[in-house]
């Protein structure tokens, strides 16, 4: 059998030294902190995190684009990041969860959206991603990571979920890492809520993974029923 870290392939998805590094922050015994590295290492590592801020397009300002995307290594570094030009027009900046502003998307910083699309499709490709509601991220990004690849810490698990409802990720941070995102008034940080949910993960692996490999199995147990019949 594999070993409970293992991801589908049978290859260990992280290094368990940074295991280790995770389950001691969340045992100390002191107030809530930002999440902050591991370590110093900024390689792009075979397990990443990322998170997308939004802004809001349309009459009311309801749909959803792009406006920001930041990758994280297994470390909790930042190995990508960019700020995106939108594609339509926007109606709500969502500033007070988004921290974006008119000024920014507008100024020389921002890039355009096809190239953000095809620096991040190439980056995360062949690798595990998490994220929280993470496949909210990859709709806005116009990428089809596959679902073996995938761990998302709003759904996977029955035990971070509220019956069959996700919980917030700054609740998840607090009650099972003893950290504290989303604090100001000025947008959500995205490495801040990356590392959240990468560490939310590494604080479950085990049970992520099984989740992975108990799929991957009712899968095939499924296409060989189809093909019988």
């Amino acid at each position: 059998d594999a070993s409970p870290s293992n991801g589908e392939d049978g290859k260990p998805v992280v290094d368990r030294a940074v295991l280790s590094l995770v389950r001691q922050r969340a045992r100390r015994l002191e107030p809530p902190k930002a999440p902050a590295p591991l370590g110093d290492d900024t390689s792009v590592t075979h397990l990443l995190a990322l998170d997308c801020e939004m802004v809001g397009t349309g009459k009311r300002g309801l749909d959803s684009i792009l406006a920001y995307v930041c990758i994280i290594n297994a470390y909790g570094n930042v190995v990508y990041n960019a700020l995106v030009q939108p594609t339509e027009p926007v109606t709500d900046y969502r500033t007070q969860f988004s921290g974006m502003t008119k000024e920014m998307l507008a100024s020389d910083a921002a890039r355009p959206f096809a190239d953000v699309h095809r620096e991040v499709k190439e980056l995360i490709a062949g690798h595990v991603v998490v994220g929280h509601a993470i496949y909210n991220d990859f709709d806005v990004l116009g990428i089809d990571h596959p679902t073996s690849n995938t761990r998302d810490t709003a759904h996977d698990l029955k035990a971070l979920r509220n019956g069959n409802r996700p919980q917030k990720l700054r609740a998840l941070a607090i009650q099972h890492l003893n950290l504290k995102i989303q604090r100001g008034k000025e947008g959500h940080d995205p490495a801040e809520d990356a590392r959240a949910s990468l560490y939310l993960y590494l604080s479950h692996v085990d049970d992520f993974e099984k989740a992975v490999r108990d799929r991957a199995r009712r899968r095939a147990a499924a296409s060989k029923t189809a093909e019988r019949m």
